[in-house]
């Protein structure tokens, strides 16, 4: 059957709906494939998160959804910080595969060198390893290495899909 490869990304409320997704498929391999996002538990961690950085729940809001520029497009007689604003508000965050041409280098060269060509923001790692998925914020010294195998993907944040096939194919020179 030509859909086995099938990768879903789902959406739950709550965590418990983990075994009742599991039992539904019949299968534990199926969801080491799959991507489960539990809204719950995003909520619970954002809440927590907003007690010490507040404004941080508008900011996450702001970068899941773009606003689109202004219909009128007059944006002469604003301030600078207000034209600056409303480009940014274009910007989304997306989840992409990472070049294989990155091979052996460290994170945080690899942030610089993705913002330094493209713009684009890169702020996180997902590594798949061991049938466990782990995603980290900035971890600036980690080696990044077998991305292939390991099925690595980065976070970032960029002005649109285009931006993220760039980083997909993204051709390093030695610098």
């Amino acid at each position: 059957m030509a859909g086995h490869n099938l990768r879903l990304c789902l959406q739950l409320i709550k965590s418990d709906s983990k075994q009742h997704y599991i039992s539904s498929i019949g299968s534990q391999r199926a969801i080491n494939r799959d991507q489960l996002i539990f809204v719950e538990e995003i909520k619970m961690a954002l809440l927590a998160k907003s007690c010490f950085a507040p404004g941080i729940i508008s900011f996450i809001s702001n970068l899941i959804m773009s606003s689109g520029e202004d219909e009128d497009g007059e944006t002469s007689d604003q301030e600078p910080w207000v034209e600056e604003y409303s480009a940014g508000m274009d910007h989304e965050i997306y989840r992409c595969r990472l070049s294989v041409m990155m091979e052996n280098r460290y994170f945080s060269d690899l942030v610089r060198l993705i913002y330094k060509k493209l713009k684009a923001i890169v702020f996180a790692i997902e590594v798949s390893c061991n049938q466990r998925t782990i995603i980290r914020m900035n971890p600036a010294d980690f080696l990044v290495n077998n991305i292939e195998e390991n099925k690595i993907y980065v976070y970032c944040v960029c002005p649109d899909p285009d931006t993220t096939e760039k980083i997909e194919t993204l051709e390093m020179s030695k610098e």
